[in-house]
């Protein structure tokens, strides 16, 4: 689907340069294709030639966006240590990658956030793994040995591989000489640990999460959006992406990131648009500094390449579906006023075929709530979705905005529905968030749900793309929200402006006028949009709404029968 001449024309500006240059001195590319090839050799009759194959097909790829590889620095300000000279580092490394592990096609699979302690770190397997590694660097020369550093960087981790592809494979004269010149930090960072206790709020210590608006472009027109735009200039331009990047790894405390892409619609950009900010925080990303990447997609555009790209680069997918097709498509339409399932469904099993869905994003409208509970439920059954978000449809911010507004109450019933067919069933599938996080929250375990911790504001921004900063992406469209632009304000600065106090502020007289509630200290208030969705309205609430969910499961914890 198309978004129109001007969209389009716009996601091939946000690209960049299409073309790769040739290598303009291929002495160090013919080494390393030589040092691939001795690799390959000495593999073949060693303890692990299939996971050592595996590394190289890996690394192939990369090698294929460009083959004249960056050495690293072993000095100065710049230098980071080679994983060819510390078996704890490879052992990290390998264990990261799940190097060891594929799938049904051959592709290798994708492990988690590596752990701290080297003493717990992988299987006899994985300690095999690195070992193989390190003994085939172990008798290089200097220069071979640097070379081989790339190779298994390349092979282990494709983020970390684009540490080693030359700028100007990815960027314009003009954005090299930006980036040159920007600050690059090569220590540590040093943040807190997160911390939560029951009937307390949640400290993020050295979390920030970021909304990432790289695009308002959608080709989608959703009943109850207000998020999409039209006309130029509404993807992030490269200094905006540059100076985004630089401010967001840049603070000591920021040791946990996670880069949200969100719109519109993402996906409306190319691949290489999404090489090139993958490129960037690479570029600016710390030793030791945790990236997670995730998106939010409506899936009418993903296929085979594209399912292939977040895979490489370990993208968590979630998708936005509104049930069955006789309400998706009266809800998520395209420009032309058309339904969307059919092209949702398709993208939708690429990727839960491909083990990339984390889940579906639904919205509660007028028509869910008609199609009930009992016909929802059996839908995700049926489509093979074991994860669901519910989010309860807004209006526009603003006193007397526009837009569909579900009544917190009437959400939480909702969610009680819900619960009770998914009783019926037998099971806890699917897992629903808001659900499962208030049963965590109300047994004394940590709900996995920032709307159940408490303390966002100053942990979780959404940026647009002109560079303004709003905290979270749900209060688009307040000025009064709105924090400042990366372009004139670091960080720091923006948790110190002024409007950041005003919000804390009104948020704390919010959260007393609720703490006398009986479930105040489970659901700390709720998400603090709530909270601004009432005033707005003229309801100054003394309970965040979610109690008919509370009741009943707190009734089912006590043994007690709660009316429907």
């Amino acid at each position: 689907m198309s978004t129109g001449t001007v969209e389009s024309s716009g996601a091939e500006r946000a690209s960049g340069a299409r073309g790769i240059p040739a290598a303009a001195d291929g002495a160090s590319a013919a080494r390393y294709d030589a040092l691939r090839q001795r690799v390959a050799s000495a593999a073949s009759g060693g303890s692990r030639p299939a996971a050592i194959a595996r590394l190289l097909a890996r690394a192939a790829a990369t090698d294929a966006l460009h083959p004249e590889p960056v050495l690293r620095p072993t000095a100065g300000p710049d230098a980071e240590p080679s994983l060819a000279d510390d078996q704890v580092r490879m052992l990290r490394a390998v264990v990261a990658s799940d190097l060891y592990a594929t799938n049904a096609d051959g592709d290798p699979l994708v492990g988690a956030a590596m752990p701290e302690s080297a003493s717990s770190l992988g299987s006899a397997e994985q300690h095999a793994v690195a070992q193989a590694l390190f003994d085939l660097g172990r008798d290089l020369d200097p220069e071979d040995r640097a070379l081989f550093d790339v190779l298994v960087r390349r092979g282990l981790d494709p983020f970390e591989a684009l540490a080693t592809v030359p700028l100007e494979a990815l960027f314009d004269a003009d954005e090299q000489a930006a980036l040159d010149a920007a600050r690059r930090l090569r220590q540590r960072p040093t943040p807190r640990l997160f911390t939560w206790r029951p009937g307390q709020d949640a400290d993020y210590g050295g979390y920030v999460g970021v909304i990432f608006k790289v695009t308002r472009w959608c080709n989608l027109r959703c009943t109850y959006c207000h998020d999409w735009r039209t006309g130029r200039d509404q993807a992030m331009s490269f200094g905006v992406l540059r100076t985004l990047f630089e401010r967001l790894l840049e603070p000591a405390g920021h040791g946990n990131v996670d880069v949200i892409w969100h719109g519109g619609e993402p996906t409306i950009l190319d691949r290489r648009a999404f090489l090139r900010i993958l490129a960037l925080q690479r570029h600016f990303q710390r030793p030791g500094q945790r990236i997670q990447n995730s998106i939010q997609t409506n899936a009418t555009r993903i296929d085979d390449e594209w399912v292939g790209f977040l895979r490489r680069y370990r993208f968590s997918v979630s998708v936005s579906l509104d049930g069955p097709p006789e309400v998706h498509d009266r809800t998520r339409v395209d420009i032309a006023g058309r339904g969307s399932f059919d092209d949702v469904r398709r993208g939708l099993e690429l990727l839960r075929d491909a083990g990339l869905l984390r889940g579906v994003l639904l919205v509660i409208t007028p028509e869910i709530l008609e199609l009930g509970a009992e016909r929802l439920l059996a839908f995700f059954l049926d489509e093979g979705i074991d994860a669901v978000d519910l989010l309860p449809a807004r209006p526009n911010n603003g006193p007397g905005a526009p837009g569909l507004y579900i009544e917190p109450t009437r959400f939480a019933r909702f969610l009680v529905e819900m619960h009770r067919a998914r009783q019926a069933r037998g099971g806890a599938t699917p897992r629903i968030r808001m659900l499962d996080s208030a049963l965590q929250a109300l047994h004394g375990e940590m709900p996995g749900f920032c709307e159940l911790l408490g303390n966002c504001i100053g942990s979780f921004f959404a940026v647009d793309p002109d560079g303004s900063v709003s905290h979270c992406d749900k209060y688009v469209g307040d000025p009064a929200y709105v924090l400042g632009n990366v372009l004139e304000h670091d960080f720091d600065s923006l948790r110190r402006s002024e409007a950041a106090r005003r919000i804390r502020q009104d948020n704390e007289r919010g959260l007393a006028r609720q703490a006398g509630c009986e479930y105040f200290e489970i659901c700390r208030g709720w998400c603090p949009h709530e909270r601004y969705v009432q005033a707005q309205r003229g309801d100054i609430a003394t309970c965040c709404g979610l109690r008919p969910l509370f009741d009943q499961l707190r009734a089912e914890d006590d043994g007690r029968a709660v009316s429907p």
